[in-house]
């Protein structure tokens, strides 16, 4: 196989699996009438520290904490 195939393919994945990644974020974000940086900014002012990591697993298996998370951050 040529290499430089394979190369633009994997260049290709990366863009999509990013791009697919900052969608996800954002539609999740979307349904609460919010975006990732004023939800972030509120977190940290009422001192909540949750990573990006942290916070798609919540949106994703514990729909219900993340309602009162951001319950408190309004």
């Amino acid at each position: 196989m040529n290499i430089e195939i394979l190369e633009k393919g994997l260049k290709y994945q990366f863009i999509h699996r990013k791009k697919n990644n900052f969608n996800q974020k954002k539609m999740n974000l979307h349904k609460y009438n919010t975006n990732y940086s004023n939800f972030k900014n509120k977190l940290t002012i009422n001192e909540i520290a949750l990573n990006y990591k942290i916070i798609s697993e919540l949106f994703i298996s514990e729909p219900l904490t993340m309602n009162s998370i951001l319950y408190i951050c309004k």
